[in-house]
């Protein structure tokens, strides 16, 4: 039975990852628009890109998109299949992996603000609220989108730790000290694909909406 379990697992971590890596801004962009945007502006497939490169109404769509994905695969495993805290989190960091490095994509993507987002939200809908109304605050102040997303997730291993470990997400979860590893290994995947803008805003030429 454990091992069987663990296989059940590995499989969900697969089928996250596999639904992590469908593309949305690019999938968006090529069928309505014509347009590729790996090819355009930062060649990112996020929201952001979207919407320098197309305008906001794809952009909004792409979000709520790539937001679902990572919601989803929580909420199913969480409620429907009754894994424990950590392996939830880790369905949800192989949905972001996904989407950051799609298969679809020759291993490029997003760089999993919105799927990170969806996974939180489905985790705990209060940490969910509290990351994006600071990524709201510093994004109205500042106007530069990856400060905004920066400085969001670099506070939710904090909200983690306080307010969804030891079953406070309101699911049948407890979460643990490796499910707190592994928000912060998903948090780290979030900064790594930020690398060049966190090199851009020390300089100075970050762009800003």
């Amino acid at each position: 039975m454990f091992f069987s379990e663990n296989i059940f697992f590995v499989i969900m971590v697969l089928l996250a990852y596999l639904l992590g890596s469908v593309p949305f801004g690019y999938i968006i962009g090529l069928v309505f628009y014509k347009k590729n945007i790996q090819q355009m502006g930062s060649g990112n497939v996020g929201a952001t890109n979207v919407w320098r490169v197309i305008g906001p109404m794809p952009a909004i769509a792409t979000f709520f998109l790539d937001t679902a994905k990572g919601a989803s695969m929580v909420l199913l495993c969480n409620y429907l299949l009754d894994f424990s805290g950590m392996q939830i989190v880790v369905v949800g960091l192989a949905v972001v992996v996904g989407h950051c490095y799609s298969y679809l994509l020759h291993f490029q993507g997003g760089k999993g603000v919105a799927t990170g987002f969806g996974v939180l939200l489905a985790i705990s809908p209060f940490v969910g609220a509290v990351v994006l109304l600071i990524w709201l605050a510093v994004f109205l102040v500042a106007r530069v989108s990856s400060l905004a997303a920066l400085t969001a997730w670099l506070t939710v291993p904090v909200l983690f730790y306080y307010f969804a470990m030891g079953g406070g997400n309101g699911g049948g979860a407890g979460f643990g000290k490796k499910s707190f590893i592994a928000m912060v290994l998903l948090t780290l995947v979030i900064f790594i694909r930020h690398k060049k803008n966190i090199i851009d805003l020390v300089r100075g030429r970050e762009h800003s909406f």
